[in-house]
């Protein structure tokens, strides 16, 4: 996985596509953390799809943590959204990622959806 995400990175750089991670949260159920952990994300499983297909992280942990089915775990990610889309539309066509409801003068995002496993690097299981 490692490897496949410092790939995907170079590919931007070489693209012109920013390619600064950012650390991002996903609450998921408490069966799948370790799938996840050892297999990455698969766009095929996710669910709850309301603003586009794609696996949803939040840069906010409690926003994430309203997704985990036992509110006591969160998957802690480093995130490429490259090139991001903020709007109605559910697909994003030329773009790497979609941003929702995104908020303050830091840009930091709500939800921030990644439809690419190779743009998601598992980094850590919070446990609270």
């Amino acid at each position: 996985m490692k490897e496949d995400f410092e790939r995907k990175k170079a590919a931007f750089r070489e693209r012109g596509i920013p390619a600064k991670p950012i650390y991002a949260y996903h609450g998921t159920k408490k069966t799948v953390i370790s799938t996840i952990l050892q297999e990455n994300f698969d766009v095929s499983k996710a669910v709850r799809q309301a603003h586009g297909r794609g696996n949803y992280f939040s840069e906010f942990p409690e926003t994430a943590l309203g997704y985990s089915d036992d509110k006591k775990q969160l998957i802690m990610c480093e995130i490429l959204p490259g090139l991001s889309y903020s709007g109605p539309g559910l697909t994003w066509p030329g773009y790497n990622s979609k941003l929702v409801q995104p908020t303050g003068p830091e840009g930091y995002r709500q939800m921030v959806i990644i439809e690419d496993h190779t743009q998601i690097l598992p980094v850590a299981v919070i446990h609270l």
